[in-house]
């Protein structure tokens, strides 16, 4: 369920907890800022357990590809000694 609703003319509002439209008069300043942000993600249809699901996917990815540069560093050394090898028992 969404927490905000954009009109056609681009104007957004709060949608209460009982569903109804909340004034702005009745919305704390200090809130304002979180609800824009909470706007943005539910106009691109994020929700805050979607944002929470990409975030630790994203972190996944990070670890998985610093365990591939790992890997593949390991595998080139292994090449580089193998050629140095190669090249060593052609000169016999």
């Amino acid at each position: 369920m969404m927490l905000t609703k954009t009109k056609p003319d681009g104007k957004w509002c709060v949608i209460g907890a009982d569903g109804k439209i909340v004034p702005w008069k009745d919305v704390p300043v200090s809130l304002y800022g979180a609800l824009c942000k909470l706007h943005a993600y539910e106009r691109y249809g994020l929700s805050p357990e979607t944002v929470e699901t990409l975030r630790d996917e994203n972190t996944r990815l990070i670890f998985e590809n610093n365990r591939l540069l790992a890997e593949n560093n390991r595998l080139k050394a292994l090449v580089d000694e193998l050629e140095r090898v190669l090249k060593g028992s052609g000169n016999e």
